[in-house]
């Protein structure tokens, strides 16, 4: 062991170093080797003195040998590195900082990476990140890459109810990330008639899509690309909405729309604003 963890610490020092250095441990398999390390067994790693360290300096050699390269990301996820970081992060080691940017990242390295993420319930996976601080952008970034390369698949997970539950948590979420989130979360309700609807689904004995109610809160923002960015949002939420007419009824969109016409000093918002207005005049809604 001793011998091993010596070689694993100089692939570790090799990878902070040139970037021919990286090419040339592709070359060499030092992806499948680390991943191979990482993938013993809880015997065979209990029965090495100095396995927590091994398993530290796999873990960061892979960090780096990923960061930059969609093939050795591809590379990784096909000698299954997935199951063991997927502990990693589920059992909230110290090493999840590294492990979670590999995780994410395979998403976005090939379709072949993407066909490894299903054999590992990759979407609810990423669909149960959105709830960990720091990593909601990451993971909604992975879904939304995965979702536009295979709409069907992805959609039939997200449509369900843990994906609207965790779509529901973007919009309540209260740190810095709800603005960042806001672009992919758009072109996810666009791209995707499936989650649009399941978010747009009037229920409970009020009748309203929460989804929709907290939309409509944050309207009152105070950065009007933000607000605009939501108005887009509702736009496409009302389009695609099997009653759209409940709809503006149920979270008086009307009164809504008209403030932000008439105040909103936001001219584009108020464009957004005035285009759905029409809309809704146009099809009688109102």
């Amino acid at each position: 062991p001793e011998v091993v963890l010596k070689l694993l610490r100089c692939i570790k020092h090799l990878c902070m170093g040139d970037a021919s250095h990286m090419e040339a441990l592709q070359r060499a398999k030092a992806v499948p080797t680390l991943v191979a390390m990482l993938k013993l067994t809880q015997a065979q790693a209990h029965a090495m003195s100095s396995w927590a360290e091994m398993r530290n300096v796999c873990v960061n050699a892979l960090y780096l040998l990923c960061k930059i390269s969609r093939s050795r990301q591809e590379e990784a996820a096909i000698n299954g590195v997935l199951p063991p970081l997927q502990a990693l992060i589920e059992q909230g080691s110290p090493l999840k900082q590294f492990a979670l940017p590999i995780v994410c990242d395979i998403a976005k390295a090939s379709k072949r990476a993407r066909a490894e993420l299903k054999h590992h319930r990759g979407v609810q996976f990423y669909l149960g990140l959105l709830a960990t601080e720091f990593w909601q952008e990451a993971a909604l970034d992975a879904l939304l890459v995965w979702l536009l390369d295979e709409g069907a698949y992805v959609s039939k997970v997200m449509e369900g109810p843990q994906g609207v539950q965790a779509l529901q948590g973007v919009m309540d979420c209260g740190n810095n990330s709800f603005v960042n989130m806001l672009e992919p979360l758009r072109q996810i309700v666009y791209n995707s008639a499936p989650v649009n609807r399941a978010l747009g689904k009037l229920a409970g004995h009020a009748g309203v899509s929460p989804f929709v109610s907290s939309l409509v809160k944050r309207l009152r923002h105070q950065d009007a690309l933000v607000r605009r960015l939501l108005l887009d949002i509702m736009t496409s939420l009302y389009e695609h909405h099997r009653s759209p007419k409940l709809l503006v009824e149920r979270h008086r969109l009307k009164p809504v729309l008209t403030d932000i016409i008439e105040n909103d000093p936001g001219v584009l918002v108020q464009n957004v604003a005035s285009r759905l207005f029409r809309a809704f005049e146009a099809h009688d809604i109102l």
